[in-house]
């Protein structure tokens, strides 16, 4: 699988707030975010990803340029 992965940079930070002992039950946030960054050659100068997880559910919210 690692060979199959595109070649990249990655710059960021991952924050995780989650609560419960299984994903189907879990209950918090995720916020993924790259800075300068590049993925297969293609220069990501921010992207940010931010997830709200209630009981199996996820609503997501992306943003970047």
């Amino acid at each position: 699988m690692y060979k199959a992965a595109p070649s990249g940079s990655l710059n960021g930070k991952i924050e995780i707030d989650l609560q419960g002992s299984k994903l189907d039950r879990a209950k918090g946030t995720v916020d993924l975010g790259l800075a300068p960054s590049r993925i297969a050659g293609t220069v990501v100068d921010r992207l940010e990803l931010h997830a709200d997880l209630d009981r199996g559910s996820a609503e997501l919210r992306l943003s970047g340029r």
